[in-house]
């Protein structure tokens, strides 16, 4: 529940290790809460569920701008795997 009120309030960083996709998605259904979920991760070095948050943003909007910029940057910074 504290989790759903921090990103609810726009203190995702504060959420981030408690809150999955689905409640984000249940709280807010547009790509900033996935885009704010997924620099959360990151700030946390959890790549995948960053990785996951931004293909959801990306998704929802193919164009936001803060998404395909951290896109850009992620894929710049991956190895020859693919993994960033």
């Amino acid at each position: 529940m504290m989790a759903g009120i921090l990103v609810a309030s726009g203190h995702i960083s504060g959420a981030a290790p408690n809150v999955n996709l689905s409640v984000a998605a249940a709280l807010k259904s547009d790509a900033d809460i996935y885009v704010n979920l997924a620099v959360a991760y990151d700030r946390r070095s959890m790549k995948e569920k960053m990785i996951e948050a931004l293909r959801m943003a990306l998704e929802l909007n193919p164009v936001h701008p803060q998404a395909t910029t951290i896109r850009l940057t992620l894929e710049s910074t991956m190895d020859e795997t693919g993994k960033p």
